[in-house]
């Protein structure tokens, strides 16, 4: 599979499949995320010239940060499928077998990450006004896991070391909303984009545009990117090898609502993924 989408995407506590773990293609890091220092020639490669008819991907960008104030609240919808088309991932629907990830947001102090598998929930993870919530696997294998997968659990930021896996997720989930990259490297944002047709994705009509992060000679991986209207983010693919990450936005429905649970229990003590 190829490496996960250009988005920012949490940090998770819960060991799942890499595809949908952690973003870092164009994320240098998400909440809770370093960058990986190069282990190799630290040279940068010169800047592409932009050929006749081609934008940078660096004024998509701007496009996006220019329109995210108006965003009150976000959907993202992720997963990866085989696809020969990323134009058919965007207007497909997610493989009915594989983990697929749900992120609501709600301005000003709302998010829930949901992710399920084949249509089974595995993990729930819910943080209103500085209040974090977790279930499913993110319990049992690094919170509280002589609790059931079922329970919710109250977790106290001030118990939970800050530099620790769910001391980073608890700081991802209470953060801002933000727009929804990371650190983007100088040679990819000057990089050309092709505008290659619209898609219908998160029930806008969106421009589709395409780049790649390929040196001269190599396959690199391809990137396919939709704005709608007002420039914000419709979809996003990254496809390499017959596989393509895909994430759909939606923005300011009212139907995007983020509700804390009412029957938590409240951990004490430090999480067992903090233990020495």
């Amino acid at each position: 599979m190829p490496p996960r989408l250009p988005t920012r995407r949490p940090r998770r506590v819960l060991l799942t499949p890499v595809a949908l773990a952690i973003l870092l293609v164009l994320t240098g890091c998400g909440s809770g995320t370093k960058p990986v220092s190069p282990t190799a020639t630290t040279e940068s490669a010169a800047s592409p010239t932009l050929a006749p008819g081609e934008v940078s991907v660096s004024s998509l960008l701007d496009r996006i940060d220019l329109a995210w104030p108006g965003v009150t609240s976000m959907r993202a919808t992720s997963w990866t499928g085989q696809y020969d088309d990323p134009v058919q991932a965007v207007a497909g629907t997610p493989p009915a077998d594989q983990m697929v990830t749900v992120e609501q947001v709600v301005k000003p102090s709302s998010r829930s990450i949901s992710t399920t598998i084949g249509g089974a929930a595995v993990d729930d993870q819910v943080a209103v006004d500085g209040i974090v919530y977790f279930r499913g696997q993110s319990v049992t294998s690094a919170i509280a896991p002589f609790l059931s997968a079922t329970a919710w659990v109250r977790v106290d930021p001030t118990m939970v070391p800050a530099d620790s896996p769910v001391g980073q997720q608890l700081a991802y989930l209470t953060a801002p909303l933000g727009p929804p990259y990371g650190a983007v490297s100088d040679d990819l944002r000057a990089r050309g984009a092709t505008l290659t047709g619209q898609v219908s994705a998160g029930g806008r009509t969106c421009d589709v545009y395409a780049f790649t992060d390929a040196a001269p000679g190599d396959t690199g991986i391809a990137y396919s990117l939709s704005l709608d209207n007002a420039g914000l983010p419709c979809s996003l693919t990254q496809s390499a090898g017959g596989y393509a990450n895909v994430t759909i936005w939606t923005f300011n429905d009212p139907a995007i609502a983020v509700t804390p649970p009412s029957n938590a229990v409240t951990t004490s003590g430090t999480p067992v993924s903090q233990a020495p």
